[in-house]
């Protein structure tokens, strides 16, 4: 279920809140209150803000792997709270009935620690969901990062477009690195694959491997993703997007065309 919320709106409640009205007891209570009706009506803001400062608050543990993840991947922090808000609504309406059932009459002493139990497991439901794709986007490479005209968003959470990416210093540095890396490390025939498989996906007409079987190419991508993916434990993925819009054009350049991976004697710049 998606849902939206204002961070600076959510901050400014949340920085006016009393120690009574932001205490475990009225956290709990308030979104009990805002699910007892959600089926009636939509839920307010403060509903909402009373949720997602709940969120944060139930699996310490998880949330600091959150943070980290989302710090490492360049990912809004934020963003995964608001999302697993919804995600925990989208969980808990199946059950609302009969929660409602079971708890009318309750007193507070049974009511928070039930309450409690049934909103850390849903929670630990969507961190774990959160963590999945979070560690996916970390670590999977995706031909869309080489691509001359990629999407503006990589990532659900992400909200920067490609011009913000490679504009920003940090990512350049990165690039800069990895130019030299491949330059300097990698041999000729990878080099010309690299080029290949890149003119390959922007439609570029190539004579690089044009004398290689499409089964040796495939074999030769495949393993270029996974070199790839390895490099993605080292760079961030804007770096690599940075990479690939800044540099790709100088590497290919300086980089001879071979008709097969292993360079011929004819190759210029010797052989490997």
């Amino acid at each position: 279920m998606a849902l939206s919320c204002d961070q600076k709106k959510y901050l400014s409640w949340f920085n006016h809140l009393s120690q009574e009205e932001h205490s475990w007891g009225m956290v709990l209570a308030k979104v009990w209150q805002g699910l007892k009706h959600f089926s009636e009506k939509e839920l307010s803001d403060k509903d909402i803000f009373y949720l997602i400062l709940l969120i944060p608050r139930l699996q310490k543990k998880q949330e600091n792997l959150i943070r980290d993840l989302c710090r490492k991947s360049y990912i809004n922090y934020w963003e995964t709270i608001v999302s697993r808000a919804g995600l925990f609504l989208s969980k808990i309406c199946p059950q609302l009935k009969v929660l409602i059932r079971k708890l009318e009459g309750k007193s507070e002493d049974q009511l928070y620690p039930y309450l409690t139990r049934v909103f850390q497991n849903i929670v630990i439901q969507c961190n774990n969901d959160m963590i999945a794709e979070l560690r996916k986007d970390k670590y999977a490479y995706d031909d869309n990062y080489m691509s001359s005209s990629p999407k503006d968003e990589y990532h659900p959470l992400k909200n920067n477009t490609i011009n913000d990416i490679i504009h920003n210093k940090e990512n350049q540095e990165g690039a800069n690195k990895l130019y030299n890396e491949i330059q300097n490390e990698w041999s000729l025939s990878k080099r010309n694959l690299l080029c290949e498989y890149y003119e390959t996906v922007n439609g570029i007409k190539t004579d690089r491997l044009k004398e290689e079987s499409k089964n040796n190419i495939y074999k030769h991508h495949q393993r270029l993703r996974e070199t790839f993916n390895e490099l993605l434990q080292r760079y961030s993925k804007r770096e690599i997007i940075t990479f690939f819009k800044l540099y790709m054009t100088e590497l290919c350049q300086n980089t001879p065309s071979s008709p097969t991976y292993l360079y011929n004697k004819s190759t210029k710049r010797g052989t490997l």
